[in-house]
């Protein structure tokens, strides 16, 4: 039995070329990477976590630290809504995901997405009441005791609060397998 293969030097080439071009305009699989992307991590914060340890961007299945304490509406009665970083939806907004050169840029212009994303403490500051004449504040951090403190007369300076690391920029495996699918079909031309 004889086997040949014959191969035409030309179509190689022009599949050849053909790649290579392909690989200098990554804009179109980029682009649908970012998309995708923002979509999971907005996800995150619908499902409460899902991250895999602070400070790691690789998702997981650990969910976020719960409210130390309940949020209340004006009327001093319990919020409906509880689950942490989402008070207004404000920071779950926020996230955008764009393409720079070859590469995806990601994160919040907030202020406070940082210091949420990976924990910290906030500086000594001060506070007036909105309603009311007097404040009440946690000076040890979640589960210490409350102190209340009188402000008729002046602001208070409140020493800072610790704030847990709740990872929300974070891509799951499957978000990663989805980037490597779409640049290889893009890059082989399928």
């Amino acid at each position: 039995m004889k086997i040949s293969i014959k191969c035409n030097a030309n179509e190689v080439k022009a599949s050849i070329e053909g790649v290579i071009g392909r690989m200098k305009s990554l804009r179109k699989p980029l682009s649908d990477a970012a998309r995708h992307f923002k979509t999971s991590v907005r996800e995150n914060f619908d499902k409460g976590g899902r991250f895999s340890s602070a400070g790691s961007i690789e998702g997981g299945s650990s969910n976020w630290n719960g409210l130390k304490y309940p949020r209340l509406t004006a009327s001093g009665k319990k919020s409906s809504n509880q689950r942490p970083l989402l008070k207004s939806g404000l920071l779950r907004r926020s996230i955008y995901s764009r393409v720079v050169g070859n590469g995806i840029e990601m994160g919040s212009p907030l202020e406070y997405a940082a210091i949420h994303n990976f924990g910290g403490k906030t500086r000594p500051h001060e506070i007036k009441a909105k309603h009311g004449k007097a404040l009440k504040f946690f000076p040890g951090g979640a589960g210490s005791k409350a102190v209340f403190r009188s402000t008729s007369k002046k602001p208070f300076k409140h020493p800072g609060s610790l704030i847990p690391a709740r990872p929300f920029l974070v891509l799951q495996p499957s978000d990663l397998e989805y980037f490597k699918q779409r640049l290889l079909s893009h890059i082989i031309g399928c």
